[in-house]
Order: C-alpha cells, then structure tokens, then sequence
C-alpha cells in the first residue's frame, strides 16, 4: 500500500491497523500495552484507530520491540 497515494487519515487509519496487527501477533491485550506505556486503554484504543498523539505511536512501538521498523 503506498502511503503517498493515501489520504493523512487513510495512513493513520493504516498504521493503527499495523498497531493492533503487531499486538495480537505477541498476544497482547490493549490494556497490557497501554498499562506499558501508561495510557488508558481508551487512549490505546484511540491510537489503533489512527487518531492519537504520534509521540504515544512511538512509545507503543518501543514497548512492542518494533521501533526500528519506523527507520524502513
């Protein structure tokens, strides 16, 4: 999928769904990663569905072991 082809909301809807996909691939639950980061499960959720804060984006990565895939 190219991001460039995309509209801002449709690559934040996009990267919260690559979010959610990398959570359920380590058996997680939303609150377990939010409980992490120390947001709310409600401001976890928000980031799945590509409307939250990027600084929050990035903690969620590094929790997730997956922060160097922002570098691809």
């Amino acid at each position: 999928m190219k991001f460039e082809k995309m509209t801002d909301q449709a690559v934040a809807a996009e990267l919260g769904r690559r979010l959610e996909q990398l959570r359920l691939e380590q058996n997680l639950t939303q609150q377990a990663v939010a409980d992490e980061v120390g947001l709310s499960r409600v401001s976890y959720a928000r980031l799945e569905k590509g409307s939250a804060k990027l600084v929050n984006f990035i903690a969620v990565l590094r929790v997730l072991g997956q922060l160097e895939s922002l570098q691809d």
